[in-house]
């Protein structure tokens, strides 16, 4: 048994699962609201953000774990990182408005 496989086959479909999670969320979100702001406001939303670019993240380190080629790997394995940085920005932003004593994204209504 190819364990190697194994693991990159699962951290993709969890990673495709978290954004499917994401995606369903966030139009419940959406459509919970007494005036609903819009998907394109919605998605803007530090929760959602951080949720579907985790899961991309997932779905690159999964196709890096699959890849045969060293450079392959390497620009899957890019694009994870980039996701996960890019997923933590919001919360890094909300910290130092926090840090500045702005109101936060908690604390703002979304428009």
């Amino acid at each position: 048994m190819d364990f190697r496989a194994v693991g990159a086959g699962a951290l993709w479909i969890v990673g495709f699962g978290v954004i499917l999670a994401a995606l369903s969320y966030i139009s419940w979100w959406n459509s919970a609201q007494a005036s609903p702001p819009g998907l394109r406001r919605a998605w803007r939303r530090p929760q959602f953000v951080s949720a579907f670019d985790g899961g991309l993240g997932l779905v690159c380190a999964g196709f890096a774990l699959a890849g045969r080629e060293w450079w392959e790997q390497a620009l899957w394995l890019l694009l994870a990182l980039l996701f996960t940085i890019q997923g933590l920005y919001p919360w890094w932003q909300i910290w130092q408005a926090s840090r500045a004593g702005l109101p936060g994204e908690s604390e703002r209504p979304v428009r």
